[in-house]
């Protein structure tokens, strides 16, 4: 009768060991590659807000255009004296300027959440809208006055992101 032997050898240390290496491997692969994935989407996510944010101010800017309600110091300071760094404020049925006094970080008046409403001082995020006159010679059309708005924020990436919109007036 034959008998048959059994080997009852298992894996070395130094097999589980490459596994354990080649597993971990793959899984912090893996998160990096998911960590950056979702940091492209939040990157993008904070763009889309901008761009939402520029496209109210220049509705604004026509709304005012329309209606030249919104005094500052008593002028009408956008058309008239050419106020240098503002932003348009919905206040109920009204639309008003703020100046940001040459601020570009969120303690300024013109600190808005994505949502469109202002921020609360020092809260994050929050984009910094600046609205100027632009005074290259070139971009005249319609009235004459083309605003450059800028949205400035801090953004995920990494450092100071922006958007920027001309809008010419009719």
């Amino acid at each position: 009768m034959k008998s048959f032997v059994r080997s009852s050898r298992g894996d070395t240390i130094v097999e589980v060991l490459i596994c354990i290496t080649i597993i971990s491997l793959v899984l912090v692969i893996s998160y990096a590659t998911a960590n950056r994935n979702y940091r492209t989407m939040l990157d993008a996510q904070e763009h889309s807000s901008a761009e939402k944010l520029l496209e109210r101010q220049s509705e604004m800017l026509k709304s005012y255009n329309t209606l030249n309600t919104g005094v500052v110091d008593g002028h009408d300071a956008l058309f008239n004296h050419g106020i240098a760094n503002f932003c348009m404020v919905q206040d109920g049925t009204d639309l008003t300027t703020k100046t940001n006094n040459g601020r570009t970080d969120i303690a300024n008046s013109c600190a808005f959440n994505a949502d469109s409403t202002q921020a609360a001082p020092g809260m994050e995020p929050a984009y910094s809208i600046s609205t100027s006159v632009n005074t290259d010679p070139g971009a005249n059309i319609g009235t004459g006055k083309v605003f450059k708005i800028v949205v400035t924020w801090d953004s995920i990436m990494g450092g100071k992101a922006q958007e920027s919109l001309n809008y010419g007036l009719y």
